[in-house]
């Protein structure tokens, strides 16, 4: 007689990493910073033109290279998420934790460069160390 094992559906590495993959993908579309326009003249009026027309940025809305911030943080979480669908063998668990960390570690740097009270760097960066994590989980 067979012995029935149950199957577990994800390892805690995988829920970690799929987890964190849908934070880093919604954090690209919030709130990533401010931007104020450039006022030469001095004053108040100029102030009060600054402070009116101040506006806040998500993260395709902030410039990285040709591409936007919220699409380099969507790509790898992606790519990190991707990676899902492939077993590696013992050979390849290195090269997978490698490529996981180096996206995880992009995501995570994009957030520190625009350190800040936002809704989109915060979820960004729970999301990427998430990604961290998970990877650390799935692949030792």
């Amino acid at each position: 007689m067979p012995i029935d094992e149950k199957r577990k559906l994800f390892s805690a590495g995988e829920w970690a990493i799929l987890v964190g993959m849908g934070l880093a993908v919604v954090s690209a579309a919030l709130i990533w910073g401010t931007t104020s326009p450039e006022v030469v003249s001095p004053g108040a009026v100029a102030e009060v033109y600054r402070s009116r027309f101040t506006r806040t940025e998500a993260g395709f809305d902030i410039p990285l290279g040709i591409l936007k911030v919220g699409w380099v943080v969507v790509i790898c979480a992606v790519t990190s998420g991707g990676l899902l669908l492939f077993e590696p063998g013992s050979k390849e668990k290195r090269v997978f934790l490698i490529i996981q960390c180096c996206m995880a570690g992009i995501i995570l740097g994009l957030a520190v460069l625009h350190i800040g009270p936002y809704p989109g760097v915060i979820l960004a960066t729970v999301g990427g160390g998430l990604l961290l994590w998970g990877a650390m989980l799935r692949y030792r």
